[in-house]
């Protein structure tokens, strides 16, 4: 049994040409998520009640504006500058509308092709199954059934696509749940902001 062992890279080469596409696949979307995962990690912790944080700080004047401007940092400050500078509520909902979804283009930016990996990658070790079900039958046409070391390495070949495509895309299946439940919560969350401070009466003397 020892003997028998293997390393990942022999173990990789056995899998033949569609081996090396899934692998590519896999790297691609394990950096794909990863980063995305730091960016959404790093935003800003939402500030809850931010309407009537934003309503208060109107009624202590421009010096609870300019605090609480200071506190609300990404894309809810953002939201906060858009409602307090507009001057008519059509301004407003738009640049707040605008904002949203350049928010929602931002959050969601390379997710589908994590979601691509996860579909891509079972399709590709089918591919090699079949590639290697046909080079066992070829072989065993040439050596006859009998003859187990000449159609090994097709059976072989034809497992290894098909454990590669499932090792890749289970793990891009999960990794793009987890991150697009983020991301759509933290967009749920500036949506009903940006609601809320549409709503808010306009700061007097407003540029």
């Amino acid at each position: 049994l020892a003997e028998t062992q293997e390393g990942v890279w022999r173990h990789l080469r056995r899998g033949g040409f569609w081996a090396i596409p899934i692998v590519l696949f896999g790297l691609f979307a394990s950096t794909i998520a990863v980063l995305k995962a730091v960016s959404l990690y790093r935003l800003p912790m939402p500030v809850p009640a931010l309407a009537e944080r934003v309503q208060s700080a109107l009624a202590r004047g421009d010096e609870g504006v300019r605090t609480l401007t200071e506190q609300v940092q990404g894309p809810q400050g953002e939201l906060v500058r858009i409602a307090l500078a507009a001057e008519t509520q059509e301004a407003r909902d738009d640049r707040l509308h605008g904002t949203l979804l350049q928010q929602r283009i931002r959050l969601e930016r390379w997710l589908s092709a994590i979601a691509l990996t996860a579909s891509v990658s079972p399709l590709l070790g089918l591919l090699g199954t079949v590639s290697g079900m046909i080079a066992t039958f070829q072989a065993m046409s040439l050596f006859g059934a009998g003859d187990a070391s000449a159609v090994s390495g097709g059976v072989g070949e034809a497992l290894i696509n098909t454990e590669l495509g499932l090792v890749v895309a289970i793990p891009a299946l999960l990794a793009h749940a987890l991150l697009s439940r983020k991301a759509k919560g933290y967009l749920a969350q500036l949506e009903s902001d940006a609601v809320n401070l549409s709503r808010l009466p306009f700061r007097t003397g407003a540029a």
